[in-house]
């Protein structure tokens, strides 16, 4: 049988988990796994992006196991191991906020003033 406080517990664990699925797959009734192999490029970037804590582990992980996170290539460069992918997401970063804005088109109406 269990205390209130365990069932209490458990639902913030649940809850908890919920709202870090949320950031990761943009869905509020998803729940994955941050250690799921199967993760896409997507969920990763959010993972290192908003939950570092749980980057930090995951590099860990990668660090006993030899074989990679995930199989990707870009510009014809594997990568897939965390480490790879953690470069590759500094850049990507790096170049998301160093990006200008693109301008706003005019309606065809306020053109011809």
């Amino acid at each position: 049988m269990q205390t209130q406080g365990g069932i209490l517990r458990q639902r913030e664990f649940w809850k908890r988990l919920t709202s870090h699925a949320a950031v990761i797959t943009g869905k509020e009734n998803a729940i994955s796994c941050w250690c799921c192999k199967n993760k896409n490029r997507k969920e990763l970037k959010a993972i290192y992006q908003f939950l570092p804590e749980y980057w930090e582990k995951l590099k860990e992980l990668q660090a006993q196991i030899p074989m990679p996170m995930k199989p990707f290539s870009r510009k014809g460069i594997p990568y897939g191991n965390v480490f790879d992918l953690e470069k590759v997401f500094e850049q990507e970063v790096r170049e998301e906020r160093s990006a200008v804005p693109p301008k706003k088109k005019r309606r065809c109406c306020e053109q011809s003033r």
